[in-house]
């Protein structure tokens, strides 16, 4: 019953209540992120690749055009410009999460968590760059390290559905199923 009971309530989340977790560098661009399926790829790219002509130290805009490229699935030319926006701005933390989430599209999980690992040094409240990092900790099977990032996202957003869930699915992996339906209930709770 227990196992009936954890695959509805993750079909439930993982169909009709997934989040795109995006990290961003500027207000503006957070605004034209927010949905990216109306996106124009090409007007985004032109207009980002202006401000590099204009200005060809500007890191953020590097970061933004490489961000466009990552969701249109440019995959060499993302990681091309998020490590330009580093070499200009080695305190961004959001350009290693990006790049870190370009290397994960690769399937280059090493670099991945490098990069994911770098935007925690860099800026220990990103927490987006804890919960990419958590995944692969979780697809390596190092539990006790992604619980640990679980944990950090939910101390610092206790409302956090989506990483109760996570929790949930991980704490089911290894059997502890007392913690597993707690962190369900929360998830349920806070949708």
């Amino acid at each position: 019953m227990k196992k009936i009971l954890y695959v509805l309530i993750a079909i439930f989340f993982l169909t009709g209540c997934s989040a795109v977790n995006k990290s961003t560098v500027k207000m503006s661009a957070k605004k034209e992120r927010r949905n990216c399926y109306s996106w124009n790829f090409k007007e985004l790219i032109e207009k980002y690749s202006k401000e590099i002509e204009e200005d060809p130290k500007n890191a953020e805009a590097y970061g933004n055009r490489g961000y466009v490229y990552l969701k249109r699935g440019d995959i060499e030319e993302a990681i091309a410009d998020f490590n330009k926006a580093i070499d200009l701005n080695p305190n961004d933390s959001d350009a290693f999460l990006n790049i870190g989430k370009a290397y994960d599209v690769k399937k280059d999980i090493d670099n991945a968590l490098k990069n994911y690992n770098r935007s925690i040094d860099v800026d220990p409240s990103n927490i987006n760059a804890y919960r990419e990092r958590a995944s692969i900790y979780d697809r390596k099977n190092e539990y006790s390290k992604a619980l640990g990032d679980y944990n950090k996202i939910i101390e610092a957003l206790p409302n956090d559905r989506n990483a109760y869930l996570s929790r949930a699915i991980l704490y089911k992996e290894i059997k502890e199923y007392d913690k597993a339906l707690d962190d369900f209930d929360k998830a349920i709770k806070y949708s």
